[in-house]
């Protein structure tokens, strides 16, 4: 599915977000009104939620066994929004 074909179907099935980590193709979602939200916005609502006991812990396996990258600045501003 290209990512006009899903901004589409977000706004089609009225979704609460749209999950995208590509930031050059966040533009389009934003110009359709549709929220967005990305990998680390859904391990700290996953943290806000009590659904994991740490976010720090998950974002380290992201970054080890995904290679998910996250600049240690990035990473410590979030991470205190959870009480990390």
């Amino acid at each position: 599915m290209g990512e006009a074909e899903a901004v589409k179907l977000a706004q089609k099935l009225h979704a609460d977000r749209l999950l995208k980590d590509e930031r050059k193709r966040r533009k389009l979602a934003l110009q359709e009104g549709v929220a967005m939200i990305g990998l680390l916005g859904v391990v700290l609502l996953a943290k806000h939620k009590a659904l994991i006991p740490s976010a720090r812990n998950l974002l380290q396996r992201l970054d080890k066994e995904a290679g998910m990258y996250l600049s240690p600045d990035i990473c410590n501003q979030a991470l205190k929004t959870v009480g990390e």
